[in-house]
């Protein structure tokens, strides 16, 4: 009597997709650090909205004041933040217009908002790392 090749077709395909079918959080890590970014000079994408800066919410807060003012003078400012902090800022950035780009890696998001400081436009970036 002759064995039907479908159980070793079938143990084969198992053993090359094992793992192709695991969840889309599988892997991810948990933030151990949080990056405030500030950026001059950027282009806007069509779906972004840009703020103005002195009617916002986000120029009430200190640490935002000090990244813009250094932004400013320097084209860029990038500082890690506590996560306290990162938590006050991800509230204050999802209460105004805000674009949002998931993590593969990491638990969490990167949250953009726009804002325009006289005739400047910055892009202020929040970003959870897993390093610093």
């Amino acid at each position: 009597m002759e064995q039907s090749p479908l159980p070793v077709i079938l143990l084969v395909f198992f053993c090359i997709t094992a793992g192709c079918f695991t969840p889309s959080n599988a892997g991810t890590e948990e933030p151990t650090h949080y990056q405030l970014g500030v950026v001059t000079d950027v282009s806007v994408p069509s779906n972004a909205t840009v703020l103005s800066w002195n009617e916002s919410a986000l120029s009430d807060n200190e640490t935002l004041q000090d990244a813009v003012a250094s932004a400013l003078e320097l084209g860029t400012n990038a500082s890690f933040v506590s996560e306290s902090t990162y938590d006050s800022l991800r509230q204050l950035f999802h209460d105004e217009p805000h674009q949002t780009h998931e993590l593969r890696t990491i638990n969490g998001s990167v949250i953009t908002v726009y804002v325009r400081f006289g005739d400047e436009i910055l892009k202020l970036q929040l970003t959870p790392t897993t390093g610093g």
